[in-house]
């Protein structure tokens, strides 16, 4: 086991990758309670979460190696809690939105500690994290970028050298608005706000359409 590379001492969840997407969790389910037959509703939309962590992380017969989700689970029980998956590193993942539901279930029931920033590895490339977004934005490293349509164009901002060479770490909300306090925080953190298109698009199609610009421009 010492040779595993998931078992590397002091790995950062939040640094281990070039493409880490956060997406606000308002109302997901934060403990081992994912209920797979009612992901939208009782589950408190974990299947829009499911989507989101298929979309960002599989290519067609391989993972994306350079990207992590880190999904911010503010819904009861045991909120706020962070699930980090690391595209390089995890196993047992796969693009079934209920089997990776069911794959995050597993990891969170988990016991984690109270205190904020702790952090534990709870299977191969997954890890839990205690705390909210002020956490997450104290450990990143890299620019930070919110995901709006009212932003600039993403593509644009990247032929023009807008966005650097990374890491990058792009904020997203779920079918929720960001709070105006989750907004006042990331707008005092943000290096920019980026769009991918003049339309409201969901989660997983925004992240799919970052992915493609950073795949042609990145």
């Amino acid at each position: 086991m010492g040779k595993d590379p998931q078992d590397l001492p002091g790995l950062d969840p939040f640094r281990c990758s070039r493409r880490n997407f956060i997406i606000m969790g308002h109302r997901a389910v934060s403990d081992g309670s994912i209920f797979l037959n009612d992901l939208c509703g009782a589950s408190g939309r974990w299947d829009g979460l499911a989507r989101a962590l298929s979309s960002g992380l599989f290519l067609s017969h391989d993972m994306r190696r350079d990207t992590s989700i880190h999904l911010l689970l503010l819904g009861p029980p045991d909120p706020p809690k962070v699930i980090s998956i690391d595209g390089a590193r995890v196993k047992y993942l796969n693009p079934d939105e209920r089997a990776s539901a069911a794959l995050m279930r597993k990891n969170l029931r988990t016991k984690l500690g109270e205190d904020a920033g702790t952090t534990l590895r709870t299977s191969p490339g997954i890890h839990l994290t205690r705390g909210g977004l002020e956490t997450i934005l104290d450990r990143i490293d890299g620019p930070v970028f919110l995901l709006h349509e009212s932003g600039e164009d993403l593509t644009d901002c990247m032929v023009n050298g807008g966005i650097g060479e990374g890491p990058w770490n792009f904020f997203l909300s779920d079918d929720m608005e960001f709070t105006d306090k989750e907004l006042s925080l990331l707008r005092s953190r943000a290096s920019g706000v980026l769009s991918v298109s003049p339309l409201s698009l969901h989660t997983y199609q925004a992240m799919i359409l970052v992915h493609n610009a950073l795949d042609r421009f990145g």
